[in-house]
């Protein structure tokens, strides 16, 4: 009976992330947010008369896009911290300031943290025979070390606490049970968002061709940062007073 209740609350946890990217004003959000990154990309990936500015025009745009992506994943985590049960609005751009490129150091720098061990070992790989079932184990340690990673990053808006692997770790065996329902949960998402990435390059893209099928992959990317973002954002809700780092 015990595990059956468990059950419920996992899956009622699990239906309750999938909608919330749509309740109230999320769906607008999703779309107008799709519709903008959608066209920039778009308009940068046109042909250029001057090579070297339009590759110099891309990279700009491409840092922008992520930095204000990060700086919105930053807001839905906050928000769901405080309770709040839609999704916020984008940020303005006169709120980013001088520091324009600190939210996407706050989430990008503990992904680094977590995934250098894999990546280095992937690299000697190329210049030594090295067992793949190593690196699929690093990459495994990285998964299971990045979110609690990027919840300390973010909440503190210290990214460097991410380093702090005796703080992250305790943490995570702090909280092991909630902490791995809720990185379970994050493992389905992002497995239906690859199949769902799959499915449009290969089906949708073939029937409706790369520009609306670009629009579709963007709104399944966007999506799938809300329900992320929103996730960590409740599970350090919850169990905040009993984390160490």
């Amino acid at each position: 009976m015990e595990l059956r209740e468990k059950a419920n609350i996992f899956w009622d946890d699990t239906q309750q992330l999938a909608v919330y990217p749509f309740s109230g004003t999320g769906i607008y959000i999703l779309a107008g947010g799709t519709i903008f990154i959608g066209t920039l990309q778009i308009m940068t990936g046109l042909p250029s008369y001057f090579f070297y500015v339009g590759i110099m025009i891309t990279g700009i745009v491409g840092v922008f896009l992520s930095t204000y992506l990060s700086s919105y994943f930053i807001s839905v985590m906050r928000a769901s911290v405080r309770g709040d049960t839609n999704p916020p609005d984008w940020p303005e751009f006169t709120h980013m300031g001088m520091n324009i490129l600190w939210p996407l150091y706050v989430v990008l720098f503990p992904g680094i943290v977590a995934f250098s061990p894999a990546l280095i070992y992937l690299l000697c790989c190329f210049f030594f025979k090295c067992p793949t079932f190593i690196l699929i184990m690093l990459i495994g340690v990285g998964a299971l070390y990045h979110p609690m990673s990027l919840i300390a990053s973010v909440m503190t808006s210290a990214p460097m606490n991410s380093v702090n692997l005796m703080g992250v770790v305790d943490s995570i065996l702090e909280v092991r049970e909630g902490y791995f329902t809720t990185e379970l949960m994050l493992v389905c998402f992002v497995t239906a968002g690859v199949i769902a990435h799959i499915a449009i390059s290969v089906v949708f893209g073939t029937l409706t061709g790369p520009i609306i099928a670009g629009f579709a992959l963007r709104f399944v990317h966007l999506y799938l940062l809300m329900v992320y973002a929103r996730a960590l954002g409740l599970f350090y809700r919850q169990y905040q007073s009993e984390l160490v780092w």
